[in-house]
């Protein structure tokens, strides 16, 4: 028994000491206001592809999405605060309908499999006036090629201002302050923290539309990516791991004959 104690605790000593931490840090990456869609980040460990895009049924005869506000771009980085955090990429439209059918989506591919990665996605809300919003966030995550965050609640914590949404997307869902307006940017009431411990990401998708409880004309939403953290073992860890488990099953079937 001890001596698979030991085969267990070295292995698993291995993999904590031979991984390297990777990190995105947005206002570190790019200027302010730099347009993100296209870019790759290289860090210690991995590179990240980030790739995005507008999607619109064009119910008015053209694109049904403008980006919000005075922006000329759906994504950038932004160095100033939401959801009580400094420097984010930043995803944001108006859409002329209330449709899930126009949306923005991101996705971050990583060049080799991540682990323990760790981020928040801040500003998840809604706003509402007169007993009525005028917008309300719907969000998207999958990860590894369409695999949903929402079905494994011991991955996520949510914020007071989200919920587990009714569209039928498998979607989160912002509600409205407490003071009837979308969550002040020193708030963390609308943001969602994820731990992803245990999964090898190679893909995070992000999908952002307006829900239904918006009327017929939102107006303009914007949500935000944190800074990201992860670590990926270097490769004798998994050598170290496989010959722990080896050592594991021969101890195993010793103690059995």
């Amino acid at each position: 028994m001890l001596h698979r104690v030991t085969i267990a605790l070295a292995a698993s000593v291995c993999f904590a000491s031979t991984a390297t931490a990777g990190t995105i840090v947005w206002e570190s990456e790019f200027l302010d206001e730099a347009d993100i869609n296209g870019a790759s980040i290289t860090t210690v460990d991995a590179q990240v592809d980030i790739l995005a895009a507008s999607f619109s049924d064009n119910d008015s005869g053209g694109s049904d999405l403008s980006p919000f506000g005075g922006n000329s771009m759906f994504f950038k980085a932004e160095h100033a605060t939401t959801g009580n955090h400094s420097g984010y990429g930043f995803l944001g439209f108006d859409n002329l309908h209330d449709d899930p059918a126009d949306y923005l989506e991101i996705t971050l591919t990583f060049s080799t499999p991540v682990y323990q990665l760790a981020f928040s996605l801040l500003d998840v809300d809604q706003r509402a006036q007169g007993g009525a919003s005028d917008f309300s966030d719907g969000l998207v995550v999958t990860y590894n090629g369409g695999s949903n965050v929402i079905g494994i609640p011991s991955l996520y914590a949510l914020g007071p201002n989200v919920i587990v949404g009714d569209e039928g997307f498998g979607e989160f869902e912002g509600l409205a302050h407490g003071d009837g307006d979308a969550s002040p940017n020193g708030s963390t009431d609308g943001n969602i923290d994820f731990d992803l411990t245990g999964i090898a990401i190679s893909s995070l998708t992000f999908r952002y539309f307006s829900t239904d409880d918006a009327p017929a004309n939102p107006s303009g939403q914007l949500m935000g990516i944190s800074d990201m953290t992860w670590i990926v073992p270097e490769p004798t860890t998994a050598l170290l791991l496989a010959i722990g488990l080896a050592g594991l099953a021969a101890a195993g079937r010793r103690r059995r004959s």
